[in-house]
């Protein structure tokens, strides 16, 4: 089993939820379709860390994890 699919098995017993990747080129196509999304993508100002929960909208999707790295 490759490393990647170790660490989104051991996140989704860790948590109970299923975890879904969603690639760069994925979500780049469906900004082309949706144009809420790109709005949002457009108007977003981050002032802090990002609030991947507020990207997210329908169906059940949340943001369950996040991980920050900071370089000092």
């Amino acid at each position: 089993m490759r490393l990647d699919q170790q660490r989104i098995l051991k996140l989704e017993q860790e948590s109970g939820c299923e975890v879904r990747v969603v690639y760069q080129c994925e979500v780049k196509a469906e900004l082309r379709r949706n144009s809420e999304m790109m709005e949002f993508f457009d108007n977003y100002k981050a002032l802090d860390i990002l609030q991947c929960n507020r990207a997210f909208a329908g169906g059940r999707t949340e943001v369950f994890r996040v991980i920050i790295f900071r370089v000092r």
